[in-house]
């Protein structure tokens, strides 16, 4: 005695997530086999050897238990996952161990056919399968063909109904029906094979070219079909066009249906998709991304007000009464400010704080001082501002405050509502009056803590001479 020895054929009926195995067992090895299966998996494998099909390598398996001579034998294999490619081996098992047959591979279907839908009357139309008017239809890929957008062919074979009768086919064309009797042109005893049926001339219905089956087609004068109806003998399967189905709506009815049952959701990132209706036409539906949405929402708002996180404002703003421009109340520490500033270029190294003037000579800022001397560097006679973005060099960009609140580390201690001045050091501001001479006088605002300065520089100046 020996193990079975097996051959795997090519599997059968694939759809999405099913397809059905199919084995031989060559020679039983002088004892009945008392397990026979298939093993498959995502990725390919060497011939396990004599293992349990639970070790050989392979994520699933499927097996029989029995008492199993020679023979072809079949297993369906379901929860599959649709358009992906696996590898199978047949197995058997007796009293001396196991063996495997060699390995073959299958692609499962992308997906149902997904532009008809089906009457819930009857099972899937195949050989061996009783019509069952609690279940749905189902017609895969390779039973139903879309040859165009109005066009759909039946490709399996029909065989007897229930009730011992072969299927009757019918075919209508709404445009034609006062032309052909309204749902006429019947076929009649399908157990004749499509290649030796001579009656399909100028059919609605007709036998296909290839004799894998029957398809609908273009009737007389170019028109397509619109419906068609499989009479079973008790039940009826119905089938409609892709056309058929949007012209009636019942696209927009299904989707309404499922918003309708879809749980409130807030919480969006941008990758989340979302449904759209388009206003013409409501059968049409599209799907963007909440990161578009939000990109076409921030160039509309733009267009209309100012950004809250910056931007340009085309128009005037008009305070009304009773309106204000309201400065933050206190300044949470040293480099910090509130108010009214312009870019500029500096014209020398800025540090936050600087008290600068606007040079007439090149229009940069540099450090203001209290002298006067004619020609001389730091005239702050002239416009004066606060550096609140530090520049490393002449050249580089800067902002300058022209009214408002700041904080600086290089500030001094100021006393409360001390009136303060142009420092005869460049940069510096001061409560002490200057007292040098040729040395302006001039007061750049008050201080509103010991830290905070309201800078509101006077026009005026006084030059000491004496």
């Amino acid at each position: 005695m020996s193990k079975p020895t097996l051959t795997i054929q090519a599997v059968t009926e694939i759809a999405p997530t099913t397809v059905k195995a199919n084995g031989t067992i060559a020679n039983t090895g002088g004892v009945n086999a008392n397990k026979r299966g298939f093993v498959y998996s995502l990725t390919s494998h060497g011939d396990p050897g004599n293992v349990q099909p639970g070790v050989s390598g392979y994520e699933f398996y499927a097996q029989d238990s029995g008492s199993f001579t020679f023979g072809i034998f079949d297993i369906e294999l379901s929860s599959l996952e649709k358009d992906n490619k696996f590898y199978i081996r047949a197995f058997a098992h007796n009293s001396e161990g196991y063996s495997y047959s060699d390995e073959i591979d299958f692609t499962t279907l992308a997906s149902i056919y997904p532009d008809a839908i089906y009457s819930p009357r009857t099972k899937i139309n195949k050989d061996g399968v009783n019509y069952d008017s609690a279940q749905t239809t189902k017609l895969y890929s390779p039973d139903v063909t879309k040859l165009d957008d109005e066009v759909v062919s039946i490709e399996t074979k029909l065989g007897l109904n229930p009730q011992g009768a072969y299927a009757t086919v019918r075919a209508w064309l709404d445009a034609l029906a006062s032309a052909i009797g309204g749902i006429v042109t019947t076929f009649l005893g399908l157990s004749d094979t499509p290649a030796s049926y001579a009656g399909s001339a100028g059919k609605v219905v007709a036998v296909k070219g290839d004799a894998t089956g029957l398809e609908f087609i273009t009737a007389a004068g170019g028109e397509k079909c619109t419906g068609a109806e499989i009479d079973t003998g008790s039940d009826d399967a119905k089938f409609a066009t892709s056309k058929a189905i949007r012209d009636s709506g019942l696209l927009n009815s299904v989707v309404a249906g499922e918003l309708a049952a879809m749980t409130a959701f807030t919480a969006l990132v941008d990758a989340d998709v979302l449904l759209l209706e388009a206003s013409a036409d409501s059968n049409k539906k599209y799907k963007t991304l909440w990161s578009n949405i939000k990109s076409v929402l921030k160039t509309y708002f733009d267009g209309l007000y100012l950004a809250l996180a910056g931007g340009t404002l085309t128009g005037d703003i008009t305070f009304g009464e009773n309106t204000y421009l309201i400065l933050d109340n206190v300044l949470s520490g040293d480099g910090k400010a509130c108010g009214i500033i312009q870019d500029g270029v500096a014209g020398a190294a800025l540090a936050f704080g600087d008290l600068c003037y606007l040079d007439p000579t090149d229009g940069r800022w540099e450090l203001a001082d209290a002298g006067v001397i004619t020609a001389a560097d730091g005239d702050c006679r002239g416009t004066l501002a606060i550096c609140v973005l530090a520049a490393n060099a002449d050249g580089d960009a800067t902002k300058m405050l022209f009214w408002g609140k700041v904080r600086a580390a290089a500030f001094p201690s100021f006393t409360i509502n001390a009136q303060l001045f142009v420092s005869e050091t460049a940069g510096d501001i001061v409560e002490a009056i200057p007292t040098s001479l040729d040395h302006a006088i001039r007061c750049v605002g008050v201080a509103l803590t010991a830290e905070d300065l309201f800078f509101n520089p006077s026009p005026d100046n006084i030059t000491r001479i004496a």
